[in-house]
């Protein structure tokens, strides 16, 4: 380990002989985001459980998965205000930067809140819109709706 590096020493190498060294890490680098996304979507969109039986499947799951993760992380970044006010440590596991389950959580709490409550009455007149259109929403009193 490095002297005052709390990480141990990495070895990073390529098939290729005619890389740089430097080259070799801005690769590695370039690919640590690809890595994170691959595992976030993973872990909390349910990527690698799916129950696939055929390869069109397989086609049509993946690229649609990773462009959720690409659509919830491209909409917290443009309608989130406070970024850190997601941010969402633990006793036993502080964190300083938001994770993608911090806008997963965003994104949940904005579609469970907002959308019920006022995008959809939104086009009716004060008149129709009654006090339970108007409070808090309770997603389980949308379930039978969802299923029928």
């Amino acid at each position: 380990m490095s002297p005052g590096h709390k990480r141990g020493d990495e070895a990073f190498f390529t098939t290729d002989p005619t890389m740089a060294p430097e080259a070799i890490v801005e690769a590695f680098v370039r690919r640590w985001s690809l890595e994170t996304a691959f595992e976030e979507t993973r872990a909390h969109l349910g990527m690698e459980p799916l129950r696939n039986r055929s390869a069109n499947a397989v086609r049509r799951s993946v690229p649609l998965l990773l462009a959720l993760y690409s659509l919830i992380v491209a909409w917290f970044a443009r309608h989130v205000g406070d970024p850190g006010a997601w941010v969402r440590s633990r006793p036993w596991y502080p964190k300083k930067h938001v994770t993608f389950s911090d806008m997963l959580a965003a994104a949940r709490h904005d579609i469970l809140t907002e959308p019920i409550s006022s995008r959809l009455v939104a086009g009716m007149a004060a008149s129709e819109i009654g006090a339970p259109a108007l409070s808090e929403p309770n997603p389980s009193d949308f379930a039978p709706r969802l299923t029928a």
